[in-house]
């Protein structure tokens, strides 16, 4: 039978053992806790876009659009400038002005439209046939890390009446990882209506 030294120290031990495992107990539960999770459907605000590009920090415009006209906008082409991979899922103008609406998007390889258009007459002899063309805009498009897309957006604009102020602001949405992000970068068009002529 152990002494009532031998029993102390044995019953400090195991009450030692109890609060070691108590503490490892409570430490895995802190750490759980600490696990941020995205809940399910939002959005973060992301950074992985290029967001000071020539078409984010310059105007396209006209002066000679017509009620009826359509015309096709082209969104900054995405630059990836993160490690991840990325996978575009949306994009669109965020600030319509009233006398413009949107018809619809396109999303086309920069290749096959013999560069990047930032502002062109759906009518135009001269503009790439982009109902023609293969149009992704209903699948995902990845970008790699750390390069631009080889597929560009644009927005379809219709003009219904005078207008008096700009298109502005650009939001995408895309996945990197099991995240999801929203994006919006700086981007500018004026389109016009042409002024009637006097007669002489």
């Amino acid at each position: 039978m152990p002494s009532g030294g031998a029993a102390a120290r044995s019953m400090g031990i195991r009450a030692c053992s109890t609060l070691t495992k108590a503490a490892s107990l409570a430490a895995a539960l802190l750490l759980v806790g600490c696990t941020v999770t995205q809940p399910a459907g939002t959005r973060e605000q992301g950074t992985a876009l290029y967001t000071e590009t020539t078409m984010s920090s310059g105007v396209a415009g006209t002066e000679k659009a017509t009620v009826g006209q359509e015309w096709w906008f082209a969104l900054p082409v995405p630059h990836n400038t993160s490690r991840e991979a990325i996978k575009i899922t949306r994009a669109e103008v965020v600030s319509v002005p009233k006398g413009l609406e949107v018809s619809g998007y396109g999303a086309f390889e920069i290749a096959d439209t013999g560069g990047v258009y930032f502002l062109s007459n759906a009518a135009d002899s001269a503009s790439p046939r982009f109902a023609k063309l293969e149009n992704h805009i209903d699948r995902p498009v990845e970008v790699r890390p750390r390069q631009s897309s080889k597929i560009y957006y644009l927005a379809r604009l219709r003009v219904t009446g005078p207008v008096d102020d700009n298109i502005r602001d650009c939001r995408y949405e895309y996945e990197q990882g099991s995240r999801l992000y929203t994006q919006t970068l700086n981007c500018e068009a004026e389109i016009r209506i042409r002024a009637p002529q006097r007669g002489r």
